[in-house]
């Protein structure tokens, strides 16, 4: 299995969801999601081809692959394969401008 290497934007990213869901009064979904998005890093780091390339207009690291996050398929996690393992770039709500901030 590949390990899984988290960028500085995929901890601010999933800080800023966990944090909606906080103050939305929603500790239990809060809870759901990010064991959710662990199971979903482990599935990556398993099976690393198994998101789709990410297709764009826009330059964009080479080999950017998108997978959904189970239970919470709205959110979608953006990976590559790296030196030493699989980097997590981002964690993106798909209703988010995500072109502009990859």
């Amino acid at each position: 299995m590949n390990e899984i290497i988290r960028s500085s934007s995929c901890y601010r990213d999933t800080a800023r969801i966990l944090e909606y869901l906080l103050q939305q009064h929603a500790v239990d979904v809060a809870i759901r999601f990010s064991e959710a998005l662990e199971a979903t890093y482990e599935r990556i780091a398993e099976f690393p081809d198994l998101g789709s390339l990410w297709e764009s207009d826009k330059k964009r690291p080479k080999e950017l692959r998108c997978w959904p996050v189970p239970g919470f398929e709205r959110f979608l996690v953006f990976y590559r394969r790296a030196t030493h393992g699989i980097l997590i770039e981002r964690v993106f709500h798909g209703h988010q401008d995500i072109d502009s901030q990859i």
